[in-house]
């Protein structure tokens, strides 16, 4: 993974909150396709988005009704694509200085054309809510910092390879995704009975103003029965129950891919740890 690994620290973790909040919104654009279009699930997932690697995109579950397509944000230029079946793109558009309303157009004019005929009532509405932003009152999309969404960026391809690594040797865990509610890239390792841990990275929300990775053990314990955790990262418990590596921990850290496989390989004997104490 090392090799792979993408430095992270140009910009510091806390800086890229607007960026973040822009990536945010713009993620329900390309959630739009599975939210209308796609079979729902009571879980949500077709909504929720993959990770490229390769391209630095989100991109949304396939659609196979008329020509098989795609959607996809891409993160540093901050544009929307429209996918084909082999992930090529097939139209792109910059979101600069468009609004939520007007990047939502751009994309369902690009929709029609692969189904063959218009949606009628344009992209289902959001079911939940996201963090407030001028964009949510018809302010446009805006890159005053560019390093910034390339720092994003950066953070979704080293997560995404820190959790398909683990994948590979871990049997009872999910595909790795993206949900547009929160914004976090993760997936759900399922142990016996109803015994589960969630993992994932958030790139910063309310209750970490950064990027941060986190492992939470379900049925969540008290803050009360929680071990000593000694590698990278610390219990949180105001809130949630969770094992987190803040992203100014990580960047501090002299080897940032050993520190997070450090962190990840801790947290979940942690979570795996209380979980066995709950029996």
């Amino acid at each position: 993974m090392s090799a792979d690994w993408r430095p992270l620290g140009a910009v510091a973790p806390t800086a890229l909150t607007d960026a973040r909040l822009q990536l945010h919104y713009a993620a329900q654009i390309v959630s739009g396709v599975g939210r209308t279009l796609l079979p729902k699930q009571a879980d949500d997932s077709h909504t929720n988005l993959g990770w490229s690697r390769r391209h630095g995109t989100l991109v949304s579950r396939r659609v196979e009704q008329g020509k098989p397509f795609s959607a996809a944000l891409e993160f540093v230029a901050l544009r929307l694509l429209l996918l084909d079946e082999n992930d090529e793109a097939l139209v792109a558009a910059s979101l600069r200085q468009m609004t939520v309303d007007e990047g939502c157009a751009w994309l369902a004019e690009g929709v029609a054309a692969r189904l063959g005929h218009a949606l009628d009532d344009g992209f289902a509405p959001l079911h939940y809510e996201v963090p407030d932003h001028p964009l949510a009152h018809g302010a446009r999309f805006t890159v005053e910092d560019q390093s910034a969404f390339s720092e994003l960026a950066r953070w979704f391809h080293d997560a995404d390879l820190l959790f398909e690594e683990l994948r590979a040797t871990e049997p009872g865990m999910s595909d790795v995704r993206c949900w547009p509610h929160h914004f976090d890239l993760g997936a759900l390792v399922t142990l016996d009975g109803d015994r589960q841990i969630g993992l994932g990275m958030s790139p910063g929300d309310s209750s970490y103003g950064q990027p941060y990775f986190y492992c939470s053990p379900y049925p969540q314990p008290g803050p009360d029965s929680l071990p000593v955790f000694d590698s990278p990262g610390h219990w949180h418990s105001e809130g949630f129950i969770s094992v987190v590596l803040t992203g100014e921990e990580l960047i501090s850290a002299p080897d940032q891919p050993a520190a997070a496989r450090a962190y990840l390989s801790g947290a979940l004997q942690s979570c795996r740890q209380v979980l066995a104490d709950q029996v």
